[in-house]
């Protein structure tokens, strides 16, 4: 995954798991594509329900 940012630009910015940080990468990855889902693609933002 070397050149991939995994966070943004900013400090503390980015991807975080909570409270189980003994997930596998296989279920961190499930973690992120969920959080991915939420977030609308022509925003950016998480869209209200």
């Amino acid at each position: 995954m070397s050149g991939h940012r995994l966070s943004g630009p900013n400090p503390g910015y980015g991807f975080g798991v909570s409270p189980t940080p003994n997930l596998s990468l296989d279920e961190h990855m499930e973690h992120i594509r969920n959080f991915r889902a939420l977030v609308g693609p022509t925003t950016g933002y998480i869209e209200d329900d």
